[in-house]
């Protein structure tokens, strides 16, 4: 902080097992932090939402912007459309720049990092992005940009990961392995509690001092091995039961021999959702469905439970703990306090109950989006693909298709892959088989996979043919022609280029003049 405070801006990665205090210590940090009037932003990732574009920086733009009045946000983004794009909670009618000139992306990314800089000028900024491990690849790469600019400002990003679950996020080990070589951030590891820190931990939450409590802190030493998670929980478990209990100002029990420990983390706080009344539970379940945010509406509609019946459940989950209230309206009533909470309802929801619940809150969302349903495809796409097959029919494929699209338009490529692949499986018969295949295959040639975005261009130019699309066929030729000119193939772009002129002649269409220039810049200036 005094680093960052004094113009010496950067990145700092917390990594650690699930549940060894990741969250505990950066929120130490912020609220010290915003104690010293800094601001102060949060963003996270969840497990089940998982691959939506730039879904940690939208949610702590939308946290650190949210505030201000239009006319500071517009000056604060030089009046850009851009915001919208990152965080759509403030897109506007203004047409976001056109995504096929060549430096749209660039202008995106460094457009963020200006923002944050400006915000920094009034008093230091910290940004805290946890669960980076779950992020996008758009996320990603928009960090280690912004990461590279800030070596002379107030702006300090700290970003947290579960290391068990980073190897399977690899553009995230890249990043890091760039950074930490380029000198632009620095990464701490946190590690299991000592039995002397245990025995501290308990001494300073019960305010307790003596023999038994300290044999007992050793107890659950050794049955955690410092886990701080699993040691809270199993704390959290002796007081719920009555075992260590309070009187007259003093913790009692200590003397406690067995200690009924959860194996895991879901086993412990599975029973601690054990506790709730059957209505809380059903409600907590439908919440894990919705998402990390949830709207009492979105809830109420899609349970079978009157209003009352919800509000009372969702008083008692805020009373224990598993949902915090919103400060911010905007973004949600409810959200929940730990994603591993939101893990474990999800799990024991079962395949079966968890397929209706998504059908359920489609329909709900659907018939409740504002701004039209296709400005949520994404959304949508998560909970219908997750739905029952029969009584969803092609809606799944329909708005992943959108959220594909969209996430190309705004050079998410990595999402695009996943939720266009997604979309064509569920499209295959299709008469949209083609459009899809061609923007999959642009999405594949802008990651750098020229080999397959040729395979896809083909079953697209064959479909095209069997269709009797010309128009379409032309083009894929001519998409063709381009991939072949990148990867050095000039006698096969010239013949592609030829078969999409022949083509387009019979289809009696003019192809523009500058169909057959070449791009320096290479595949991700062409879309058109």
């Amino acid at each position: 902080m005094a680093e960052v405070a004094s113009g010496h801006g950067g990145v700092h990665i917390v990594a650690g097992p699930s549940g060894i205090g990741k969250t505990r210590m950066v929120d130490v940090v912020a609220e010290r932090a915003a104690k010293e009037h800094w601001s102060v932003a949060t963003g996270r990732v969840y497990s089940i939402e998982t691959g939506v574009p730039y879904a940690v920086w939208s949610d702590a733009l939308l946290n650190l912007l949210h505030g201000l009045d239009n006319n500071a946000r517009q000056v604060l983004t030089r009046g850009g459309s851009w915001l919208g794009t990152i965080c759509p909670a403030f897109a506007t009618d203004a047409a976001i720049a056109d995504p096929e000139q060549r430096d749209g992306k660039a202008r995106l990314l460094w457009n963020c990092a200006q923002l944050l800089m400006r915000v920094s000028e009034k008093q230091p900024l910290l940004l805290v992005l946890e669960n980076l491990h779950q992020a996008d690849g758009a996320s990603i790469e928009l960090l280690h940009f912004v990461a590279r600019q800030l070596g002379r400002s107030r702006v300090g990003i700290i970003g947290t990961y579960a290391e068990i679950d980073v190897d399977r996020n690899p553009a995230l080990r890249e990043m890091e392995q760039s950074l930490l070589a380029l000198g632009s951030a620095r990464l701490m590891r946190l590690e299991a509690l000592s039995q002397e820190e245990v025995e501290r931990l308990v001494s300073e939450v019960f305010s307790v001092d003596h023999p038994a409590a300290r044999q007992l802190a050793g107890r659950l030493y050794s049955w955690t091995r410092g886990h701080p998670f699993f040691v809270e929980e199993a704390l959290k478990a002796l007081v719920t039961s009555g075992r260590l209990y309070e009187r007259d100002d003093h913790w009692l029990g200590w003397e406690v021999e067995e200690l009924d420990l959860p194996k895991s983390v879901q086993s412990s706080v599975s029973r601690r959702l054990g506790t709730l009344a059957e209505d809380t539970r059903a409600v907590a379940g439908i919440a894990a469905v919705i998402g990390a945010h949830v709207r009492v509406g979105t809830l109420r509609d899609a349970s079978e439970l009157s209003n009352d019946a919800v509000l009372t459940a969702l008083d008692e989950l805020v009373r224990t703990g598993i949902l915090t209230e919103s400060r911010d309206r905007d973004v949600g009533d409810y959200q929940f306090s730990h994603p591993i909470i939101q893990d474990v309802l999800y799990v024991a929801l079962g395949a079966a109950r968890a397929r209706m619940l998504h059908t359920k809150v489609a329909s709900v969302l659907e018939a409740s989006a504002s701004g039209g349903a296709a400005s949520h495809a994404d959304v949508l796409a998560f909970h219908f693909a997750r739905a029952e097959p029969d009584a969803i029919g092609t809606k799944a494929g329909k708005y992943l298709a959108a959220a594909g699209r969209d996430a190309l338009a705004r050079h998410a490529d990595r999402a695009a892959v996943d939720y266009l692949s997604a979309a064509l499986e569920r499209l295959s018969t299709s008469l949209e088989t083609g459009a899809l295949m061609e923007d999959l295959a642009q999405a594949r040639q802008r990651l750098g996979d020229y080999e397959g975005a040729m395979a896809l261009w083909e079953k697209a130019r064959k479909e095209s043919e069997e269709r009797g699309n010309l128009v379409r066929c032309a083009r894929v030729e001519r998409r063709m022609g381009l991939a072949c000119y990148w990867t050095g193939r000039f006698d096969e772009a010239l013949s592609h280029f030829d078969a999409a002129l022949v083509v387009a002649a019979r289809a009696e269409v003019a192809l523009p003049r500058s169909s057959g220039a070449i791009s320096a810049a290479g595949p991700a200036t062409e879309r058109s």
